[in-house]
Parts: structure tokens; C-alpha cells; sequence
């Protein structure tokens, strides 16, 4: 019911108000969902709705006024210097959030409509004791610019910068009031309950090669810029898989000391998680088809293949399922063949994981490389059965003797195709995934 009421006063009337303070919400009368920019005030019947919606207006004598005056050309003249006004206000909160001073021109601008529209202060009288309150009846429409240039100069003097920011999924502002100042979105109902990922389609690289460290790493440094929370990269990238190669011995990382955390280094990122596939080895010589997951500098969790092979391999079986938490978004990590078997998704959904990142390396012999359908088939009916999204990661290219087409894509819950990638080349995609609470269920 809680979070029921806060969506309400978040939409009123078909406008945003999650600014926390009116000069944003003006800002978000403009918005880019999905990349295309939607104009809240298109005309001046809008206007007097977000006008009463926004509380500049709440009498009737003042809602009267509004309604008389919105046809006419003078309402017409003032929604054009609203707009105008809104747009170089835009470019002085960008600045203000980036610590920048504030263009001259804006704020000369600010203090004519300040001296032109003043705000009128009165001291009553409460329970007792005298406060400062701010007294607005407007005797015309245009007075509401008193209001919002009020709040304008409130925001750029009395607000810290480092607590206005845009939100990372649109284009909308926002005041930050948490105690901590790290929200992140507009509001949790409409942008916080989405995570950015991406998957890394990496080029198929030559038996025991670790160059694949410096393209992870520019990988990385894209998603930083481009707000992707967790990224996911092949299957065995680090190395190449230990069954393709001489001696694995050169590449496979003991994970009981820090000598995987070394390796991953250069991959460390404060805002990105990167899933990352190697061999690993034990202290008994055993090997082990593994992934990482890497998140601020450490390694959080490790994910060993329990399927290594369709027909042989040298790896061991791995033999748990666990699941992982980023950023609110719980998930597990299937590493290719562990796809084909229903177990390990069902019981990841199971532990409530809306989201199954699957490391791939599909680098086979010419005659039998065209996989990538079926593994396309495979992600999709995983999603639609577990209702989880699936994320995979393949290599795709020619080296040693091996092809692989590159099976990368995103498919969400609903099991629709949100990315994929083109036939033997390395690329990055990227997509929102719905953070929607997953409860962990019994398993029968």
C-alpha cells in the first residue's frame, strides 16, 4: 500500500513530480523514455493542468484565472517562455550538478525575473509561535513565475550540488533527501527497479591466450560511462578452455590464495560487476570450468560448470547452485552446456533469482559450429519456463582450427529477444532488466 501511494503522488494528472523540489519538477516536464524526448506541456491546456497539479495554483479564484486566461494568446506567448526558460535552466543544473560555476547570462537572467516577480513574505502567528511563511495569490497567471523562480534560486543557493543529479536510466533530476545521498534513480517505481547489463560477445582468441584482460577492461570502462551495472563476459575467456589446450597449467588459477584477484585487477570498476570465465585449479591438481563474480576489486562468488562436457572433458563436475545479489537484481550463473539440463534454472529461480547469466564458449569445429539457434531456443524457453531473464556470453570468430558464430543475446522473462549480436564478430549489448522481487520457493 506504501509504495501504491508514493506512485500516486509521483503521477499526478500525467506528470512527474520526483524532483523533491519544484525548479527539477519543471526539468522533468520533459522526459526521454526509451530514448525518444516526450513533451509534457505541449500546449496550454497542459500547462494549466501541470500549473494545478503542481500546486502553483490551488484556489479557486486562482483556478478560475488560470482557466479563463488559457486560451488566450498571452497564455500561448508564456508557455513558449516556460519551455525556453526550462531548457536554459537545464544547462545551468548540468552545470550546478558538476560542481561548474553558472553561465552569467542565466543568472542575469534569473535575477530580472526575480526583481520582476518578487516573493512575497508574511509572519503569522502558530500554536504559539510566529513563522515566515510565503504568501502567493496570484492576481494574474503570470505571476506563477514568482513560484518558480523562488525555487529556482533555492535550488542553486541552498541545495548541494553533489545532492542534484540526473537519474541514470532517463533524463529526469532529482533532489536527494536520503540520509546517505546515494540514490541513484528518479524514483524506484519507475526507474530504480531496473538494472542495466551487458554481454560481452569476445573474439575467439588462440589456446592459452590472456589477452582477453585489456578488451575486458575497455569493455569495462564503456559501462562505467553507460551506467551497466553488471556485466558478463565468455566462458573460459582467460586462457581458452582447458580441453583445447596443451597444458593448462600455463593459464588455470588457484582461487585459494590472491592469485585470481590479481588477475582480475585491471578489471576492478566501483559501479560495474564483471562475470568472468577461467579455469581453475585446486590444490590437488583437479580442474574446474569456473566463473567469478567481481565486484568492487574482490571476488564475491565462484560458480564451477556442472555439466563440462557433452561427451568428455578434463574438468570436474562442479556441484552447487548458488545465486548471487548486485544491486538488488538476485541471479544465478549457468556456463553453456549447463543449459541444457533443467535442474540448475529451476533450482536458481527456485532461490529466487530473476536473472541467469550464461558464460559461453562455443568455439567448435567448422562441421559443427552452427549452434547458435539452438542456443537461442535454449535461452528463450529457459526464460518463459522460470520466468527469469537470460543473459549470454559467447566468443565468436576463427583461431586454432575452431569457429564459433557467437550465440550472445538477452532475453527477458517473457522470453522477447531484447539483444543480440551479429554472426562472427565481437561486440557489447546491452539491456534494462525489471528488478522484480523473486521469492524463494520451496523445492519439491
Amino acid at each position: 500500500m506504501k509504495k501504491e501511494n508514493q506512485a500516486t503522488k509521483e503521477r499526478v494528472e500525467g506528470f512527474l513530480f520526483v524532483g523533491n523540489q519544484l525548479a527539477l519538477d519543471l526539468l522533468n516536464t520533459r522526459i526521454i523514455p526509451d530514448q525518444t524526448s516526450v513533451e509534457l506541456l505541449p500546449d496550454t491546456a497542459a500547462l494549466e493542468k501541470w500549473l494545478m497539479a503542481a500546486g502553483l495554483v490551488t484556489s479557486a479564484k486562482g483556478k478560475g484565472l488560470v482557466r479563463r486566461w488559457r486560451d488566450s494568446e498571452e497564455a500561448r506567448r508564456f508557455l513558449k517562455e516556460l519551455r525556453g526558460f526550462r531548457e536554459r535552466l537545464r544547462a545551468a543544473v548540468i552545470q550546478h550538478e558538476a560542481g561548474a560555476p553558472i553561465p552569467a547570462r542565466f543568472l542575469a537572467e534569473l535575477n530580472r525575473l526575480l526583481e520582476e516577480y518578487p516573493t512575497r513574505i508574511a509572519v503569522s502567528a502558530k500554536d504559539g509561535k510566529l513563522q515566515r511563511e510565503v504568501r502567493f495569490e496570484p492576481s494574474t497567471p503570470r505571476e506563477v513565475w514568482a513560484r518558480i523562480i523562488a525555487a529556482t534560486a533555492d535550488l542553486l543557493t541552498e541545495v548541494e550540488s553533489s545532492r542534484v543529479r540526473k537519474c541514470e536510466s532517463c533524463i529526469m533530476h532529482f533532489y536527494d533527501v536520503s540520509k546517505k545521498s546515494s540514490r541513484r534513480w528518479c524514483s524506484m517505481n519507475i526507474c530504480g527497479n531496473r538494472v542495466k547489463v551487458a554481454a560481452y560477445q569476445a573474439p575467439l582468441l588462440r589456446s592459452e591466450s590472456l589477452e582477453a584482460v585489456d578488451l575486458i577492461r575497455t569493455r569495462v570502462e564503456w559501462c562505467e560511462s553507460h551506467s551497466v551495472v553488471i556485466l558478463c563476459c565468455p566462458e573460459a575467456i582467460l586462457g581458452g578452455l582447458a580441453d583445447n589446450a596443451a597444458d593448462p597449467g600455463k593459464f588455470a588459477i588457484d582461487t585459494r590464495g590472491d592469485q585470481l584477484a590479481r588477475a582480475l585487477a585491471p578489471l576492478a570498476s566501483d559501479t560495474v560487476t564483471t562475470i568472468v570465465g577461467f579455469t581453475e585449479v585446486t590444490g590437488t591438481g583437479r580442474l574446474y570450468n569456473t566463473a567469478a563474480v567481481f565486484h568492487k576489486g574482490s571476488v564475491v562468488g565462484l560458480y564451477r560448470k556442472l555439466y563440462p562436457a557433452i561427451n568428455r572433458s578434463i574438468y570436474a563436475a562442479g556441484d552447487r547452485m548458488p545465486v548471487f545479489q548486485i544491486d538488488g537484481l538476485t541471479f544465478g550463473i549457468l556456463i553453456c552446456n549447463d543449459s541444457n539440463y533443467p535442474e540448475p534454472a529451476r533450482m536458481m529461480a527456485a532461490k529466487g533469482a530473476t536473472a541467469l547469466f550464461l558464460p559461453t564458449n562455443n568455439g567448435l569445429p567448422s562441421e559443427k559450429a552452427d549452434v547458435a539457434g539452438h542456443a537461442r531456443k535454449v535461452d528463450i524457453a529457459l526464460a518463459i519456463e522460470h520466468g527469469v531473464s537470460v543473459i549470454r556470453a559467447d566468443v565468436a570468430g576463427r583461431a586454432d582450427g575452431m569457429v564459433s558464430y557467437g550465440s550472445s543475446g538477452i532475453v527477458d522473462s517473457r522470453g522477447r529477444v531484447l539483444q543480440s549480436t551479429q554472426p562472427l564478430t565481437e561486440g557489447l549489448i546491452v539491456a534494462d532488466l525489471e528488478v522484480s522481487l523473486h521469492e524463494p520457493r520451496a523445492i519439491p
